[in-house]
C-alpha cells in the first residue's frame, strides 16, 4: 500500500505538470532564447554611437540595439 501512495504522490504532480506544458505551449524560456549576436566591443575613448549605427544601417544591419557599457577597470572609458 506504502509504494501505491509514493507512486500516487510522484506520478501526480508529473501529470499535472506535464498537462499545463501541454496546455501553454510549453516551457517560456525568456529572452536569453530569442535568438541573435552579441558583439563586444573595447574603445580607447567614447564610443562613436552614431557611426556605428550608421555603420551598421549601411551594411544592412537595420534593426541593431547599440548599448554603451562603462568599463569598471576604467570608469571613463566605455565599451559597446
Amino acid at each position: 500500500m506504502a509504494r501505491r501512495s509514493t507512486l500516487r504522490s510522484v506520478l501526480g504532480p508529473a501529470v499535472v505538470g506535464g498537462a499545463s506544458l501541454i496546455k501553454n505551449g510549453g516551457p517560456y524560456y525568456g529572452i536569453d532564447f530569442k535568438g541573435g549576436t552579441v558583439v563586444d566591443v573595447r574603445f580607447a575613448g567614447p564610443p562613436p554611437i552614431d557611426t556605428i549605427r550608421n555603420g551598421l544601417t549601411q551594411q544592412g544591419i537595420v534593426n541593431s540595439t547599440i548599448v554603451p557599457v562603462s568599463d569598471i577597470a576604467n570608469p571613463t572609458q566605455t565599451k559597446s
